[in-house]
């Protein structure tokens, strides 16, 4: 079902995924090796009538490696802590097992103080609970994947909003809008247009085009040059045949579009 959902599961514990090590207590070498609590998504904890043994830092490992959960869920959003205790007939025979089951119940309390602990009574149904419970997750997981991939959208929308604005004006697109769907038109010759035609052709919007057949690119600098204007078009002139509108600047118009249409 993960594969499904695209995701990938792999159980970490210390008798599979630790290696020897020297210098400290096995439990911080532990620590130290897979206890990076905060790349987990998930903290399992089982448990049913011993505690384990004291280590440096809390009253067993299982309990140092939940403290370290809880303190990494804290500052980091995860990994999520499910706790299951084994209720099950048991012979407590020694002093010390009956301070670990003593130590057991005192943890379950401090589980269900700020969470859900669940309890089984053998290993069949911890199997059928924690493979129900598993679906559940993932499928919530997923759900919520779905849900901040839509927000994540909609912020690099309005991200590309707000730029898009930025690069050009109402009018620019507006002259970008009259290259893609006119054959010729006209505008005002005027240190405006200039301007913005400038702009357009720095960003790549606008190419200049060829001129009287003779294959001659002029810049956009030179059109409003007295040489490159008849003098009896000196106030009009067909824009078309001066400048075109670019693949680059075909694309931008249609982002603009999209994602201005309901602004």
């Amino acid at each position: 079902m993960a594969n499904e959902k695209g995701l990938v599961l792999q159980v970490i514990r210390w008798e599979n995924d630790a290696f020897p090590g020297y210098g400290m207590d096995a439990q911080a070498l532990i620590n130290e090796q897979i206890a990076a609590m905060e790349k987990y998504a998930l903290f399992i904890g089982i448990i049913w009538n011993r505690l384990g043994t004291p280590t440096p830092r809390a009253e067993s490992g299982t309990v140092e490696e939940f403290e370290r959960a809880a303190q990494a869920r804290a500052q980091s959003g995860q990994p999520e802590i499910w706790f299951y205790f084994r209720q099950a007939a048991a012979r407590l025979d020694t002093p010390d097992q009956l301070e670990q089951r003593k130590k057991v119940l005192a943890l379950k309390e401090q589980v269900q103080a700020k969470g859900l602990p669940w309890t089984y009574k053998n290993p069949s149904e911890f199997r059928d609970k924690f493979r129900n419970q598993m679906i559940l997750w993932l499928n919530a997981r997923t759900v919520q994947e779905l849900k901040n991939n839509v927000e994540q959208q909609e912020a690099t929308i309005r991200a590309i909003k707000v730029a898009l604005r930025g690069i050009v004006t109402k009018f620019e697109i507006d002259y970008l809008r009259r290259l893609m769907k006119a054959e010729k038109w006209c505008c005002r010759y005027d240190p405006d247009t200039y301007d913005r035609l400038k702009r357009l052709d720095d960003m790549g919007f606008v190419l200049p085009t060829v001129i009287n057949g003779d294959r001659r690119l002029l810049r956009i600098q030179e059109l409003f040059g007295d040489e490159n204007i008849p003098v009896d078009q000196r106030e009009w002139f067909n824009m078309k045949d001066y400048v075109e509108i670019t693949e680059e600047g075909k694309n931008y118009v249609g982002l603009y579009d999209a994602v201005s249409k309901d602004a």
